[in-house]
């Protein structure tokens, strides 16, 4: 009798743990998980170790952008673009920084010298270079970004002000600082272009913080970090700028961490790395934010990859542990990207290229930590039940 008794109340508080473990301490267990990181490297055909972004075409085919040009892997092998001096129909420059495609299935290529067109059907690149005599042409050809907003305008960044592309007389727009106009571009270093759910268009800029344009579509508001005020933006050199499912936007800088924003009282929360607290994000250069579809907020470090909580502000960080070939092959995060298939691409300056993919080894590990809140109470497990 008093053993079946014990085994009702064993039974009880099986169903009690999973209920906390599955539903309530659901950040902790995300936090807890070990995970298994894919390497793709020179090792396996990567023309170079140092790469900036990635991006899956219409095709399933990935996009690598790295500092010795851009690689298209097939799932195999990899093909390689690079400039070549005596055809002007390759690629401009070597050193890619961003890719994107648009509703045709070509691809816009970033580059350090030139923007690029890669043609699909006639398998070549078609140059997009500023040229001092033509005002109509790119304001400058160190390009950083590239975005097309819901009326499939394209957007450049680049070290030299905004441009909108006109695809009727393939001219583009510019948009510039003035010092003597605040309604202007704030900064002509653009590093970041999104337009959140209300349509608004978001510029992020090397030093001038963030210009939203306006509805005239020629003028810009200014947020930016002010010193006297501690709910500012944490710092005026803006990396990226992310929209999450909730509609929260979420912003990336050089040196102020990460910044989450009160769109009504246009105040932010700053969340820093602390050395002292491993909790914290890994760095305070963010490169990049990204969100897979189980709403998991990602972001690219200069320290680590980090699963970062909105709830309670912590970050679970990914770091590279020698010896271990299933850690991360670099703890300076440049990109996180998500495929069609939800897998985790990650870029990393030094370690090439790692894929994390849920599904792919089975088994999902929770253990013991005493260094972890939310983990289970010890190893050695002997029942399971299913809650109702």
């Amino acid at each position: 009798m008093e053993c079946a008794q014990h085994k009702e109340e064993l039974f009880f508080r099986l169903r009690r743990l999973l209920f906390l473990l599955t539903g309530f301490f659901l950040p902790g267990i995300l936090l807890s998980q070990e995970i298994r990181f894919d390497h793709l490297s020179v090792k396996q055909g990567l023309s170079q170790g140092n790469v900036w972004d990635v991006y899956q075409d219409k095709f399933g085919f990935i996009w690598i952008a790295t500092e010795d040009g851009v690689n298209v892997y097939d799932g195999y092998n990899f093909t390689v673009y690079r400039n070549n001096p005596a055809d002007s129909f390759s690629i401009s420059n070597n050193n890619i920084d961003h890719i994107v495609g648009d509703k045709d299935g070509n691809l816009w290529i970033a580059t350090q010298h030139g923007l690029n067109f890669y043609n699909r059907k006639l398998n070549r690149f078609e140059r997009h270079m500023h040229d001092p005599k033509n005002p109509a042409t790119l304001s400058n050809d160190d390009v950083g970004e590239i975005y097309f907003d819901n009326k499939n305008r394209l957007w450049v960044g680049t070290n030299n002000g905004l441009n909108l592309y006109n695809s009727k007389t393939k001219s583009w727009k510019h948009y510039l600082n003035d010092p003597s106009d605040p309604g202007t571009l704030s900064d002509n270093v653009v590093d970041v272009i999104m337009q959140d759910a209300d349509n608004r268009l978001w510029i992020g800029t090397g030093s001038g913080g963030i210009c939203l344009l306006n509805a005239d579509s020629t003028s810009f508001e200014r947020i930016q970090h002010d010193p006297a005020n501690s709910n500012s933006l944490s710092s005026n050199k803006v990396v990226c700028i992310y929209e999450d499912s909730n509609r929260n936007v979420w912003i990336g800088t050089f040196d102020g961490g990460l910044n989450k924003m009160d769109r009504q009282k246009k105040t932010f929360t700053h969340y820093r790395h602390d050395p002292a607290d491993e909790t914290t994000i890994g760095a305070n250069y963010v490169y990049d934010i990204s969100q897979n579809k189980a709403g998991e907020l990602w972001l690219a470090t200069d320290g680590a990859l980090n699963l970062f909580n909105p709830a309670d502000g912590t970050s679970k960080r990914y770091v590279q542990a020698q010896g271990n070939d299933n850690t991360i092959s670099s703890n300076i995060v440049t990109s996180v990207f998500f495929d069609q298939q939800d897998r985790m691409w990650i870029s990393t300056r030094f370690g090439g290229v790692n894929v994390y993919d849920r599904g792919k080894y089975g088994f999902k590990h929770f253990k013991y930590s005493a260094y972890e809140k939310y983990t289970v109470n010890h190893n050695n497990i002997t029942a399971f039940a299913e809650d109702v």
